[in-house]
């Protein structure tokens, strides 16, 4: 059977895994990408049409996970000990083309660990894994868990990742949806074990912002074990949400290193 597309017009976005903004008829590859923190698909909002300027052959997939978004009213999900397996199965019914990770921040341990399972259970690898603003899996946690913080003080803790405007973080009804889902986030990656494996057999890109405390770029290089393919270090100027002010750049980066474009 061919791969179900999973567009609004096939599955309800409120139960889709998948949210495809451009569906390509003729795409040669997807990407799948994996938002940071109380991210969803909106935080991939403007690169469908970067790509589109680029012609580029792949198709955007972008991942939509339970509490977010579109699936605010579903529960979220806060071990990721539950969640790849579950997200591994949805993102199989789409491994009909060559296919690469891109993962943001906590985006980036997610699609780490669902290359990871794919690799333990025989199934096809990622061309390409880009992980982006976040430190290498092994690493400790560099701050105390706050996923189990009041909401005043969560909030509090939210501004030091500079990602969420102040009028959003004074908003109380817009907190109070946000919080549950943005909990369970902060609880997938500070409750998360690394357990040793082999490393990856695809390569890895590590992106990364100068000035970004959360993910230097000793942090960053600190990824090169978990492969047994090419590594490299892409930094830029500003914050751990640097990738606003260099969309063009990395997304040229990431159709560079794509194999269907050779």
């Amino acid at each position: 059977m061919p791969p179900t597309r999973i567009t609004s017009s096939t599955t309800s976005l409120k139960e889709s895994w998948l949210y495809t903004p451009n569906p390509k008829a003729n795409a040669r590859g997807r990407l799948f990408c994996f938002p940071y923190a109380g991210g969803g698909p909106s935080s991939f909002r403007q690169w469908p049409e970067a790509f589109d300027k680029r012609n580029s052959p792949l198709e955007l997939q972008i991942i939509s996970l339970p509490g977010h978004e579109f699936r605010i009213t579903s529960p979220p999900i806060n071990h990721l000990d539950t969640l790849v397996p579950m997200l591994s199965k949805e993102l199989e019914k789409q491994l009909d083309l060559p296919f690469y990770f891109f993962g943001y921040s906590l985006g980036a341990l997610i699609a780490f660990e669902v290359a990871r399972h794919f690799q333990q259970h025989g199934k096809k690898a990622p061309e390409h894994l880009f992980v982006c603003a976040k430190s290498a899996p092994h690493l400790p946690l560099r701050h105390p868990p706050i996923y189990q913080l009041p909401d005043q003080q969560l909030i509090q803790e939210l501004k030091r990742f500079d990602g969420t405007p102040s009028d959003v973080l004074e908003n109380q009804q817009l907190m109070e949806l946000f919080l549950p889902c943005l909990r369970a986030d902060f609880s997938l990656n500070e409750t998360y074990k690394y357990m040793d494996e082999a490393p990856l057999s695809c390569p890895i890109t590590a992106f990364g912002g100068e000035s970004d405390e959360e993910a230097t770029t000793e942090m960053l290089q600190a990824w090169k074990i978990h492969t047994g393919s090419s590594f490299q270090v892409k930094t830029f100027t500003g914050g751990h949400f640097f990738v606003t002010d260099h969309l063009e750049k990395i997304i040229a980066e990431i159709d560079r290193l794509s194999s269907v474009r050779k």
